[in-house]
């Protein structure tokens, strides 16, 4: 992993960045997403994957509870709403949070949704609750401490699902240029590390998928010596 002297999902640096591009990264979920850019349907392919794989894997949500962590724009939230989930997301941005509140609502399912704002450490510090499952896509990107964020999903919810990024060239290489230049740092995970970093967390992953080469796909449980 690339390293970079940041706390867990909280430098100002990768705060600055959403919120500058909060607009032009929610667009790349609208409904003509495969007719983007050359460079999108390339190089972003892997964010359609992991959105239709987290999709699939929640899609029985009526009555259920989901924790949608870094959640952005709401996409994810509203289509889970939709299918009859309840979802709480938390994000840091309020530029994000609006268009959030915003597309929600237009989907009319704005009382199914509950989008806060703040960073998930403290935000999940005092909370007791347990949600059916959480889920962090194109989060742990911007992460410098992934056990320790993954330990507290897992402590809130009985499924835990994570997209992560691999050092592949030459996307990574791109990516990690264009992101220092507009002053956010980025980190990249090898396979090995992922399941390191799930078994530091007390958890066992169930199913993995791999995004091309851009990335894992991961959905994890607790760990039978943990769950004891």
């Amino acid at each position: 992993m690339t390293l970079y002297k940041n706390t867990v999902l909280d430098a100002s640096d990768v705060r600055d960045y959403f919120k500058r591009t909060a607009a032009s990264f929610d667009d790349l979920y609208g409904a003509d997403q495969q007719a983007k850019s050359p460079f999108d349907r390339l190089f972003r392919k892997a964010m359609y994957w992991r959105f239709e794989l987290t999709l699939d894997a929640l899609c029985d949500g009526k009555g259920k509870n989901y924790l949608d962590v870094g959640c952005g724009s709401g996409r994810h939230a509203t289509l889970l709403a939709e299918r009859g989930a309840h979802v709480t997301g938390v994000d840091f941005s309020d530029e994000m949070l609006t268009l959030a509140k915003g597309y929600a609502n237009s989907c009319k399912v704005g009382n199914q949704v509950d989008f806060q704002f703040g960073q998930f450490m403290e935000w999940a510090s005092n909370k007791t609750g347990k949600f059916n499952a959480a889920y962090a896509l194109g989060v742990f990107d911007y992460v410098d401490k992934p056990v320790e964020m993954l330990t507290e999903m897992s402590r809130l919810a009985e499924q835990v699902i994570v997209s992560w990024p691999t050092p592949s060239f030459p996307r990574s290489h791109l990516r990690k240029w264009r992101y220092e230049k507009a002053g956010c740092p980025v980190y990249f995970y090898k396979q090995d590390q992922v399941e390191e970093i799930h078994k530091k967390s007390g958890l066992e992953i169930k199913r993995l998928h791999t995004l091309g080469g851009a990335g894992f796909w991961t959905l994890a449980e607790k760990s039978q010596l943990e769950a004891k």
